[in-house]
């Protein structure tokens, strides 16, 4: 097998795989276990190969460590499966995301941990994390139109239903509650006989969906 074909198919392998349930969010970024992505890539690639590099410092010594200077630092490793090979690199950086200078040996030592997820994302494992979407690209929900009749809303909440049932999480949820927003003016304008307009209906239909979900 080339490894352009080699390539491939570890992307489609790893790149749909929906990682949402193993992420924990902090200030503004989302971060996916290190211990999950290490399993998940160990259950599909075992005979994985990582490497971490080393820098030879200003006294000789050897360390998994690049220091600038600054004396902020950057960590860096490659994984290869099979023929393909990917590198990443991150620097050591505080709560705020700003790089640090003298990092100590838990800082380092985290940021490795990262680094090496980062890394796994280059072969597709969690990669939209990073792109910043919600959800892997197959399981993004999809609707195209306007809703104006009862007709359009049945087959909009079919849908809706279908979908449903592939999310196991309050934040997949609320990322496809997100992705309703341009029928939201529709759905407004709708009423039953009640008085209830179809986006309360919408709403009552996500609180039941996630009634028992974290």
């Amino acid at each position: 097998m080339s490894e352009m074909t080699e390539a491939r198919k570890i992307w489609q392998t790893l790149s749909k795989l929906n990682v949402n349930e193993f992420t924990e969010k902090k200030a503004n970024l989302t971060y996916l276990s290190w211990a999950w992505a290490y399993q998940t890539m160990m259950d599909h690639y075992p005979e994985m190969q990582i490497v971490w590099y080393t820098f030879r410092d200003s006294d000789g010594l050897d360390r998994d460590v690049l220091f600038y200077p600054d004396r902020t630092a950057s960590v860096h490793c490659a994984v290869t499966i099979n023929s393909v090979r990917k590198e990443m690199w991150l620097p050591v950086m505080d709560n705020r995301n700003n790089a640090v200078a003298n990092p100590d040996a838990r800082a380092i030592s985290d940021t490795k941990m990262r680094c090496l997820v980062k890394c796994f994302a280059m072969f597709g494992l969690g990669l939209y994390i990073f792109a910043g979407s919600d959800l892997p690209q197959e399981d993004k929900f999809e609707w195209k139109g306007r809703v104006k009749t009862p007709e359009d809303l049945s087959k909009l909440l079919s849908v809706l239903d279908e979908h449903a049932q592939k999310l196991k999480t309050k934040q997949e949820f609320n990322a496809l509650f997100k992705q309703l927003e341009p029928v939201f003016s529709d759905l407004r304008e709708m009423k039953d006989e009640g008085g209830t307009t179809a986006y309360d209906a919408l709403v009552a239909t996500f609180k039941r969906y996630t009634a028992s979900l974290k």
